[in-house]
C-alpha cells in the first residue's frame, strides 16, 4: 500500500482550487491565477485531470478534492467507484482496501494468456479459476474452457468484492 505524504490543510486547498461538484472537475481558483507572480503555483492540471503540481510537490486530484470536501486526510486508497479515474466526482470515491481496489479495475488491462482476469491455463489443454482477496489465492476449479473458468471467477468475484465488483468483464 502506498504511503501518501500528508496534503496542505484543506483552507489552502480550498484558496488554490475551485471545485465543480456537478463535474468533479478542479480547477484553479481565480485567486490563484490573479496571485500567481506574487505566490506562484509551479504547474498545471493535466488534460486528464488526475495529478497536478502544487508547491513543487505532485499530488492526485482525487486526493486533493477528498480533503478540500470532508476537510480530513484521505485514506490510503479511494477507488473510484465507475473505474474512471478522470471522473471526481464526490459521489464516486470511496474507500477501499488494496483487493477492492485491485478489483475495480478496467478489463483492458492485460490479464496473461487467456485476457480474461482470474483465468489460467493449466497445461493439460484445461483452465483453471483463481480469484485472491487480502493476498490469499482461493483456487475455484478447474474447467474445460476459459469461457467456463471465467464464469466460476466471476461468481466468487460478485460474493467476495460485492459493490466493488465490475460486471463488465
Amino acid at each position: 500500500m502506498a504511503n501518501y505524504k500528508p496534503l496542505p490543510s484543506a483552507e489552502y486547498l480550498r484558496e488554490v482550487f475551485d471545485y465543480d461538484e456537478e463535474t468533479g472537475l478542479l480547477n484553479w481558483s481565480a485567486k490563484s491565477k490573479s496571485s500567481w507572480r506574487e505566490n506562484p503555483i509551479r504547474g498545471n492540471l493535466t488534460g486528464q485531470r488526475y495529478k497536478v503540481k502544487l508547491d513543487k510537490n505532485t499530488w492526485f486530484v482525487h486526493r486533493i478534492i477528498w480533503k478540500m470536501q470532508t476537510g480530513q486526510e484521505p485514506p490510503p486508497i479511494l477507488d473510484h467507484a465507475d473505474g474512471d479515474v478522470t471522473n471526481n466526482r464526490m459521489g464516486n470515491l470511496r474507500p477501499a482496501t488494496p483487493s477492492q481496489n485491485s478489483q475495480n479495475t478496467s478489463m483492458l488491462l492485460s490479464r496473461g494468456v487467456s485476457k480474461l482476469r482470474g483465468v489460467f491455463p493449466t497445461g493439460t489443454g484445461k483452465w483453471q479459476a483463481q480469484i485472491q482477496k487480502d493476498k490469499v489465492s482461493v483456487y475455484l476449479g478447474t474447467y474445460n474452457t476459459p469461457e467456463e473458468a471465467h464464469v466460476m471467477y466471476r461468481i466468487a468475484a460478485s460474493k467476495l468484492f460485492k459493490e466493488f465488483f465490475r460486471g463488465d468483464f
